[in-house]
């Protein structure tokens, strides 16, 4: 079987924050993805980027996966 993720993009306060980023993956969680990813930004985000998983994390539970694509 190949496992899909549901994705969050790149931090900004465009789209929504944290309550935003923890309802978007609830959604996915309940749709089925078990792998949930999260675009990290900029080092000038660090605290927004720990808030917005801390948030995530909350929703989906210890046994969904979460990745943090670290690329920018």
């Amino acid at each position: 079987p190949v496992e899909l993720r549901a994705g969050l993009g790149i931090l900004d306060r465009r789209f929504g924050g944290s309550d935003a980023a923890a309802e978007s993956a609830r959604q996915s969680v309940s749709a089925g993805f078990r792998t949930r990813k999260i675009k990290a930004g900029a080092v000038r985000e660090t605290e927004v980027l720990v808030e917005r998983i801390r948030a995530v994390r909350a929703v989906i539970g210890p046994e969904v996966r979460l990745r943090i694509d670290a690329n920018g």
